[in-house]
């Protein structure tokens, strides 16, 4: 969400209701997002916005659809490669009349998919060097083969790179691993 305090508690606290108020009823995922979106503009203002990445993941067919309005992009780790989940979607809450699409990624065994904020990659350490997505792909391979673990090792890998530094971002993380 843009900004910081309680006006942006309550737009995320707006966009969860109508996300969860949509997913009861709309399969697809792009009219899910075209839908709140409609909703994030009529309640909002023209400077706030809402970046959101919604993905459904069916474990016993191995298979993530996602769509994804402006978020950092989602990493797909497989076989030592990564690979970003990303898409064109716009942010919600800027234009009413836009349209969203979905992607669909048939997984394999051992796929791990992270999902993050960008207060991950913007962490800043005190020669105002972000920690960027070069040090967060290093850090995701050298994590290891376990959730916990590739998790642990992100977050100690951006301790080091910022330091003392004061933080001027939350840092949300996902880490899914298919067996």
């Amino acid at each position: 969400v843009s900004g910081t305090g309680v006006p942006a508690s309550l737009i995320m606290a707006s966009v969860r209701a109508a996300l969860r108020a949509q997913v009861d009823n709309v399969f697809y995922l792009y009219e899910i997002m075209r839908r709140v979106n409609v909703l994030l503009c009529r309640d909002t203002k023209s400077s706030e916005f809402v970046t959101l990445f919604y993905g459904v993941l069916d474990a016993r067919n191995r298979r993530l659809t996602y769509c994804n309005a402006g978020h950092p992009p989602a990493l797909l780790r497989r076989a030592g490669q990564i690979t970003e989940l990303g898409g064109d979607n716009l942010v919600l809450g800027v234009d009413p009349d836009e349209p969203y699409a979905q992607h669909v990624v048939q997984l394999e065994k051992d796929d791990t998919i992270l999902l993050y904020t960008d207060g991950l990659t913007d962490g800043m350490n005190f020669q105002q060097e972000t920690f960027g997505k070069q040090r967060l792909y290093e850090a995701y391979q050298r994590g290891g083969d376990f959730a916990e673990g590739i998790s642990h090792n992100i977050l100690w890998e951006l301790r080091k790179h910022v330091g003392m530094a004061k933080r001027n971002d939350d840092v949300t993380m996902v880490v899914a691993r298919l067996t």
